[in-house]
């Protein structure tokens, strides 16, 4: 942009009509040349192919570089909302909570997320306990599933869109490292706490280093791109 519009300057000072160079004058910014006509036509030209390059390089390749990224931005988006209504449905039926879309939907908000699985259920006890202690190999085996899926289609974003975003690349590193740990479905406790660790982070926006956030760290990261 800093070229195209250096070129335009350009353009103005060096054309027929006085009026630009008069006011750089004014400014106590003036040329002076033995040859100015000469200088002009060919400071004018230059100028005019490098704006005329730089205007078709951002409607041929920036551009349309620009729609793909976000068109793709879209799509993942959409799948990894997706990932998250079809765990939150798994989330209500352990925890013994209403199933249905719009509590599903209204769960996407992480504020609303923890707040809902910090109340109890209809047999007095807190919904995200409940949700641990029926974690079973059924349930671990259909997570991992739908962990696994979500990894592979953040790995095809991230190339996509040429993206080297750090904490994007952080965020992708940690969801590979606990959808391998979930691959072995096993139903020791202590595995089940520490994946259920990282789900209260995906789902409820906690962070060991700034506590709870509202927005979720993954949109975040996307929109940044």
């Amino acid at each position: 942009m800093l070229v195209f519009f250096g070129a335009l300057a350009l353009l103005a000072a060096t054309a027929q009509d006085p009026f630009a160079r008069s006011a750089l004058c004014s400014f106590g910014v003036c040329f002076y040349s033995p040859k100015p006509e000469f200088w002009n036509s060919l400071v004018h030209t230059l100028s005019a192919g490098s704006a005329v390059s730089v205007l078709f390089y951002w409607v041929l390749v920036q551009l349309p570089h620009h729609q793909k990224r976000e068109r793709l931005k879209r799509i993942f988006a959409k799948q990894y909302r997706s990932f998250k209504l079809e765990c939150i449905d798994i989330f209500l039926v352990l925890s013994a909570s209403p199933q249905d879309n719009d509590t599903a939907k209204r769960l996407l908000d992480l504020g609303e997320f923890r707040a809902f699985f910090k109340q109890t259920n209809s047999n007095e006890k807190e919904r995200w306990d409940c949700f641990l202690n029926g974690l079973n190999g059924y349930y671990l085996d259909a997570l991992a599933r739908k962990m696994e899926h979500l990894r592979d289609e953040f790995r095809i974003f991230l190339l996509a869109v040429e993206s080297d975003d750090e904490e994007l690349l952080e965020l992708l590193k940690r969801f590979t490292q606990y959808t391998h740990y979930n691959v072995t479905r096993s139903e020791d406790y202590d595995e089940i706490k520490s994946l259920s660790g990282y789900f209260w982070q995906l789902f409820a926006g906690w962070s060991v280093i700034d506590g709870y956030s509202d927005d979720d760290a993954v949109l975040k990261a996307i929109q940044r791109i």
